[in-house]
């Protein structure tokens, strides 16, 4: 019978614990314990439903297995509200329309005065006072709480607008953290702070800014899988934005109507955003202009 080394024998505290039998190399059983807590991302799921519920990213084959340095979300809220706050100050009104399409019509509806361009004609009924109306309601809780400063006023509502804008590049960046990749999402949210465009379009009170706005919240949804707020963001930036923009809800077609047939879904989201929309804007221009109009079908 061989000997025991004592040297392999581990020694024990003065709690009583049995001591181990020495490890001959054919031993499977597992290593201690460790004391400290397990990390999320060591943790792995084995159960087969739990595994059904890790998703995949586009260049990551699970979701837990991205061990990317991800930004915390009051580091990138802070960056991006600093920026948006510093395009409300500073930014200059580089569109004559800003001025004479959007924010005199405001005027209008704040003060009772302001002048009129041919767009705004019943003659003509081009623009939409409903894309008015979503700035007027938050412009009169301001002028309430800011009677005496039109510029405060101004720059108050500026900063709105940019915040409405921040909260949707968040949206979408954490989006893209979680279904492609972090990296992914850290280079948006570098390119987004570093932009010029953005920073002039994110204060910009111009159809076109709400409509990149309501995209940044849809491709969020669709990223998602919020079919529902896909659809109704999408028909927002197209209806009440900028009409081209229903080409950028070319992937969410594409995705419920090819790749995942989702013909039933994507129909009925679409006729209910559509009928709550266009209702909507109908009821608005029609009170506005005295007669039955669609400004936004011219």
């Amino acid at each position: 019978m061989p000997r025991k080394n004592i040297s392999m024998i581990r020694r024990t505290s003065n709690r009583g614990e049995k001591p181990q039998p020495p490890d001959n190399g054919n031993s499977n059983s597992a290593p201690p314990p460790s004391p400290l807590p397990p990390s999320p991302k060591d943790t792995v799921k084995t159960h087969p439903l739990a595994l059904d519920e890790i998703r995949g990213k586009l260049y990551v084959l699970r979701e837990d297995l991205d061990f990317d340095w991800e930004p915390s979300n009051n580091a990138v809220l802070k960056l991006l509200f600093s920026l948006r706050l510093s395009a409300a100050l500073w930014s200059n009104i580089s569109d004559c329309d800003e001025v004479y399409n959007y924010w005199e019509p405001l005027h209008l509806l704040l003060f009772g005065e302001g002048l009129q361009t041919w767009e705004y004609s019943p003659l003509y009924a081009i623009r939409s006072y409903f894309y008015i109306y979503l700035h007027y309601i938050p412009a009169n809780i301001l002028y309430h709480l800011l009677p005496y400063s039109k510029i405060a006023l101004f720059v108050t509502l500026r900063c709105c607008i940019g915040i409405f804008t921040l909260l949707g590049e968040f949206s979408l960046y954490k989006a893209v953290c979680k279904h492609l990749s972090i990296s992914i999402g850290r280079f948006f949210v570098l390119f987004s702070m570093l932009s010029s465009g953005m920073f002039i379009s994110s204060t910009a009170f111009l159809p076109s800014s709400f409509a990149m706005a309501m995209n940044m919240y849809a491709m969020a949804a669709f990223l998602n899988e919020k079919w529902f707020y896909a659809i109704f963001c999408t028909a927002l930036s197209a209806l009440v934005g900028w009409p081209f923009a229903a080409v950028l809800g070319l992937p969410i077609v594409v995705d419920m109507l090819i790749l995942r047939p989702k013909f039933k879904m994507f129909w009925y989201f679409a006729a209910v955003s559509g009928i709550t929309i266009g209702g909507s804007l109908l009821s608005v221009d029609s009170y506005y202009y005295g007669k039955r109009v669609l400004a936004s079908s011219h």
